[in-house]
């Protein structure tokens, strides 16, 4: 959890708050998570695979792209 100490202020407290999330979001996975043998660090780390911490990123399509059913033109914010 060093890193986590150093890092900015909000980004921790998105985090923690992704964490929480996935942890309500997704028991069985989490339950997964949880049988592994990965350090409470490795743990928080896969938490916020799934919800970023910093949320003001954004992808921008190369071409022309379907995501989710979704048609997205170049050039576009995702």
């Amino acid at each position: 959890m060093r890193s986590l100490l150093s890092a900015g202020i909000d980004t921790t407290v998105n985090a923690l708050g992704a964490a929480v999330y996935c942890l309500a979001r997704f028991p069985t996975e989490m339950a997964k998570l949880n049988k592994k043998s990965f350090s409470r660090p490795r743990r928080f780390e896969e938490t916020i695979r799934f919800e970023s911490p910093a949320q003001t990123f954004s992808r921008t399509t190369t071409r022309p792209a379907e995501i989710g059913g979704v048609q997205l033109d170049a050039g576009e914010k995702s």
